[in-house]
């Protein structure tokens, strides 16, 4: 394991112990199986025409939940947590960089909000996995702007948690080039754009608040907030 791998590695075995439930969110579940969310129509189609899938950086394994009346499902992470929090489900501790898998091994691999908080130094390498050992479908959920940890983990010295953020289309001709290349072509792509009527009440008064950094937040990272992905194997 490298330096950068093991350093990762510290930092969300702490987060995930100075921020409970970090990894068992249930609005990402509530946004797949929302019927509106042309996203998690396919991306269960996919999985319920699969024979097995890989979560990778499942956290605390809601999406696991999800997909395991449909398919049998593996998951990875980087932090130990999961494996001793969830024993009821099939998770491994393992770098998304280094995968311990042969060519083809899952026919779903997803990544749903992990891009953002894999290092650029190794971002072809996680992408690449990912792409290796699917069969027939890659998805995946980025997001676009900083996670609300992210200060505390600078003034605590560790790099922010979402430690690499991209536009929207920066990032899809990143991923389709590394599909391209392992025979996987997009069939969906879409954004999930910022949305004031959306904002609770408080979150509109800090908006106004601080008007200085709420400009400079659209002016760095735009009005999108996530994209989503799914690739198909095209031969």
């Amino acid at each position: 394991m490298s330096r950068l791998i093991k350093k990762e590695k510290e930092k969300y075995d702490l987060i995930r112990n100075i921020s409970k439930g970090y990894g068992h969110s249930s609005k990402q579940s509530e946004r797949l199986t929302d019927p509106k969310n042309t996203f998690g129509r396919l991306f269960f189609e996919g999985i319920k025409n699969s024979d097995n899938a890989l979560d990778v950086g499942c956290g605390g394994g809601t999406i696991m939940d999800l997909v395991r009346p449909h398919t049998q499902v593996t998951g990875i992470d980087i932090s130990d947590e999961p494996v001793a929090a969830r024993p009821d489900l099939d998770i491994l501790t393992m770098s998304a960089s280094e995968m311990d898998f042969e060519d083809d091994s899952f026919d779903y691999v997803y990544h749903l909000d992990g891009m953002e908080h894999m290092p650029a130094e190794i971002e072809d390498a996680v992408l690449g996995e990912e792409f290796r050992v699917a069969n027939k479908y890659v998805a995946h959920e980025i997001a676009l702007v900083p996670s609300r940890h992210d200060k505390k983990l600078i003034s605590m010295g560790m790099t922010p948690l979402h430690i690499n953020l991209k536009r929207s289309k920066a990032w899809k001709k990143l991923i389709d080039n590394i599909a391209d290349t392992h025979g996987f072509k997009c069939t969906h792509c879409s954004v999930k754009r910022f949305s004031w009527f959306s904002l609770p009440t408080r979150q509109k008064i800090g908006f106004f608040l601080h008007a200085r950094r709420s400009f400079n937040r659209f002016k760095d990272y735009g009005f999108n907030n996530s994209l989503y992905l799914i690739y198909e194997r095209s031969y």
